[in-house]
């Protein structure tokens, strides 16, 4: 029957709602080429993925009227929609049409829900923020969700002032998967976190983690001032904590050129 008719069919458990019918525009047809306030919100609210991206894409690629301030319709749903869905649609289309307020991306980057947080994190990193958003984000080290901190740890090598965030994040979720390679990923020079992480009284198996890759960013350098410093901490450190440094350390330098190998032993 299907190379009979042609027909594609789409199997859905018997529990499933069924698929309301998609109007885009006036359903009463008196405005044929413009959409409602109404009915726009409720296609981006709408549960199908279809109307929802449809609706999106109508915004951004037709000449398609609007009846109402797209803006502010948009900048509504961001703050008060039930659905997160809606939230994501709203956040995004106003960061394609203008640039994002302050207090819309606070307002993402608190919002209840993880993935709404976690793509108001990933806003940020594109977006110029303002110095409350930036204390916003430093704040978010110990967020509920994995995710949440994992964007947190590649967003932040764009904000100054960011090694305490990283040292928080590094001591408490240093053990998470990916969290050393979003660490290392956002910092410029490792040495100030490594040192700073040395001089911590007990180092716990998280942050433990990253010693070996800090240490073989810092010996890649090839400062020798700074690779002192960190040889210079590591007698007051675990005998695992030496092995970890030194093993870094070491990584990195068999990498060095004959000569500079030669020239930090004279």
């Amino acid at each position: 029957r299907d190379r009979e008719h042609g027909r594609i069919w789409r199997l859905l458990p018997a529990s499933a709602p069924k698929s309301q019918s998609f109007v885009l525009f006036d359903p009463q047809g008196q405005q044929p080429h413009r959409i409602t306030r109404d009915r726009f919100v409720a296609l981006l609210e709408s549960p199908n993925m279809y109307h929802r991206t449809t609706a999106q894409r109508v915004l951004l690629e037709s000449d398609v009227q609007f009846d109402f301030d797209v803006d502010a319709c948009l900048r509504d749903l961001l703050h008060a929609s039930a659905s997160p869905l809606a939230k994501l649609h709203a956040l995004h289309l106003l960061e394609q049409r203008q640039p994002l307020r302050s207090e819309d991306l606070r307002m993402a980057l608190t919002d209840a829900d993880y993935r709404v947080r976690v793509h108001g994190v990933k806003l940020c990193k594109s977006t110029s923020i303002s110095p409350d958003v930036a204390t916003q984000l430093r704040s978010m080290v110990d967020d509920d969700d994995a995710s949440v901190r994992l964007q947190l740890a590649a967003v932040l090598a764009g904000l100054e002032n960011n090694a305490d965030a990283l040292l928080s994040l590094a001591r408490t979720h240093g053990d998470e998967r990916w969290m050393d390679a979003a660490i290392l990923s956002s910092l410029t020079n490792a040495a100030p976190l490594l040192l700073r992480m040395l001089a911590e009284p007990e180092l716990q198996d998280g942050p433990r983690k990253l010693l070996e890759r800090l240490s073989a960013s810092v010996a890649g350098t090839r400062d020798l001032q700074t690779i002192s410093s960190v040889i210079g901490l590591l007698p007051e450190c675990h005998p695992d904590v030496q092995q970890m440094c030194l093993n870094g350390l070491v990584s990195a330098m068999d990498r060095w050129p004959a000569q500079v190998r030669w020239s930090g032993r004279k």
